[in-house]
């Protein structure tokens, strides 16, 4: 997935473009899934400083509560975290319409 912080000041805020890395499982039983995303790791593009990758994505409030770049680490933080939400909803709701449209095409022939 990629990422990139949207604000008027994006260079401020452009080292943390890069991209979220993810862990999908799907399970199948009984004509029945389950999908789940996670394992979700924020990565900067290259040449972005270290610095600005956040890594693991948590349910943590904040990122961080010291440094210099607290502020605006934080900022991203959020933004990151939203921003999977949406990702991974649209992901689920796109799997589900796909799944129903096989399921009401009724094809036994694979």
């Amino acid at each position: 997935m990629a990422y990139k912080y949207d604000s008027l000041y994006i260079s401020r805020y452009s080292c943390f473009s890069g991209y979220i890395k993810y862990s999908i499982k799907v399970y199948v039983k009984d004509n029945k899934c389950k999908v789940v995303l996670t394992n979700f790791r924020h990565f900067v593009k290259i040449g972005n400083s270290s610095t600005c990758q956040l890594g693991v994505i948590t349910t943590s409030a904040v990122y961080t509560d010291f440094g210099l770049s607290k502020k605006f680490q934080n900022k991203v933080w959020v933004d990151i975290k939203e921003k999977v939400q949406i990702y991974s909803n649209a992901t689920f709701s796109s799997l589900e319409s796909f799944l129903n449209k096989i399921k009401e095409s009724n094809n036994d022939d694979w």
